[in-house]
């Protein structure tokens, strides 16, 4: 079994518009034709604010994402089935990563509940590696908090039967004793 840990936000509003330049705006030397061929050829060569500005927050959210994703899968270790990124191009023509999730084993450990224990406690750490845990990632913390719960009972389970089938040293006494008694050995000595 396998479960993922992602980031998801909010997508960003990627279609603004380049804003034209006064400076050529009504220039008498040129033709309309030429003012719109210059006018766009200099939107594309300068971003505006408003372009510069969500580039700006592309850049952040590609490295929040990369770094919460990081922090899952460093703490994960070897459950750790690998980052998986979606990306958003900006106005520079560049990918940015906008969402993510690591992908993380969190199926139980056949027959071994200690192990179990073990991991389940190394999928809480890794749900919880990020400094701003998202809401999925408080989910797989809860699944592994039950995955503790129940390898947890499972130990318990396996200590209480090692119990009985060795017996506590009271009843070991009193299996002897019932032995001896039965061929008339004296006890008290």
């Amino acid at each position: 079994m396998s479960t993922s840990i992602s980031t998801h936000y909010a997508p960003l509003d990627l279609d603004a518009k380049a804003t034209p330049n006064p400076a050529l705006a009504g220039n008498p030397l040129l033709g309309d034709k030429e003012q719109e061929r210059s006018q766009n050829l200099t939107a594309q060569a300068v971003p505006s604010a408003a372009q510069a500005q969500q580039l700006e927050q592309l850049k952040a959210r590609d490295q929040e994402v990369r770094t919460h994703e990081q922090a899952h899968q460093s703490a994960a270790g070897p459950y750790s089935q690998g980052i998986s990124l979606q990306y958003e191009r900006g106005s520079d023509g560049r990918r940015y990563a906008v969402e993510g999730e690591t992908g993380v084993d969190t199926a139980p450990v056949p027959g071994d509940p200690q192990a179990t224990l073990e991991k389940a406690q190394t999928i809480l750490r890794a749900a919880l590696a990020p400094a701003e845990p998202s809401a999925q990632d408080r989910r797989v913390a809860g699944e592994a908090q039950r995955m503790m719960a129940d390898a947890r009972a499972s130990i318990a389970a396996q200590q209480q039967e090692a119990v009985q089938q060795k017996g506590t040293p009271q009843r070991a006494y009193e299996s002897v004793a019932n032995v001896k008694g039965s061929l008339g050995l004296d006890l008290l000595a």
